[in-house]
């Protein structure tokens, strides 16, 4: 009886110890499928993958932007600078911005931005990237990081003229998410044809757009006192929503990008923006 009993007693602790591992098992599923990423939605599918031109090459270089509203008053200026880095087999890139209104503009609106970013010398996508904005004694920052390219954190701290601070976090479990200086790589390396469109899901800020080009032609574009040879594209934005729908962007009516034929940088952009149109324009390039 003794050993019956015995025999009872282990058969009831194993189906207990069963019954329990099966219970914490299906516990831990339940919680990864509770935390699992949402389907991508159908037009994430569409985006143009990198297709690199024929011996493209990324040099250093720094472009100089004068930035005009409403077709002549001078309202701020920009520079951009990209700068591969060595080590690691060039597996790296840093790019910088630096963004300010001046004269006139500056009085009503005074504004300045700074963006830094790594970017992946082979994909062309973000690693990471800091972007620091104040306008009106309001200052906002943004700091992205890029998991594996397929899942995009940034933290935003907004602090007011007052000191008051908001601090708030956004996660995008998307792939080929791209800043603007990683945008500005990807048109420069990729290859463009004549009547070619490409998708770009594009993250200037915490947010998200899709953007639209479409390359419409060649055009011989004067630029202050250099005429370029340049590609001329469309482009067309849209909004991404929280729950990955997207919607239409307002703020901007219709804008036009032109870039030069052999150094594939931006000389122009033309945008007809609510407020009014605002250009961009090429004032000097830098090797």
């Amino acid at each position: 009886m003794m050993q019956g009993s015995s025999i009872a007693h282990s058969t009831r602790r194993l189906y207990v110890a069963r019954r329990l591992w099966l219970t914490g098992w299906l516990l831990c599923v339940s919680g990864l499928a509770a935390h699992a990423a949402p389907a991508a939605p159908n037009w994430a599918t569409q985006l143009t993958p990198l297709e690199r031109r024929a011996q493209a090459d990324i040099l250093p270089l720094t472009l100089h932007y004068d930035i005009s509203w409403s077709q002549w008053l001078q309202a701020g200026t920009v520079r951009v600078t990209v700068q591969p880095q060595s080590g690691r087999a060039n597996a790296m890139m840093t790019a910088q911005a630096r963004a300010r209104s001046i004269g006139a503009v500056q009085a009503f609106w005074p504004y300045e931005s700074s963006l830094n970013a790594e970017i992946w010398r082979q994909t062309l996508l973000p690693a990471q990237f800091d972007l620091t904005q104040i306008k009106n004694g309001e200052r906002k920052t943004d700091q992205a990081t890029y998991h594996q390219q397929q899942r995009m954190q940034v933290e935003s701290t907004l602090t007011s003229a007052s000191g008051r601070m908001k601090h708030t976090t956004h996660t995008h479990e998307l792939e080929q998410i791209r800043d603007l200086l990683s945008l500005l790589l990807f048109l420069q390396q990729t290859e463009l044809r004549l009547n070619q469109s490409l998708t770009l899901l594009v993250q200037p800020t915490d947010r998200l757009y899709r953007v639209s080009l479409r390359v419409v032609g060649h055009e011989a574009r004067q630029v202050f006192e250099t005429t370029w040879p340049t590609l001329k594209l469309t482009v067309s934005v849209q909004r991404v929503t929280p729950d990955l729908k997207l919607a239409s962007y307002p703020k901007l009516r219709q804008a036009t990008l032109w870039l030069s034929e052999v150094e594939r940088v931006p000389v122009e952009l033309q945008a007809e923006l609510r407020v009014g149109s605002v250009a961009m324009r090429l004032r000097r390039l830098e090797r």
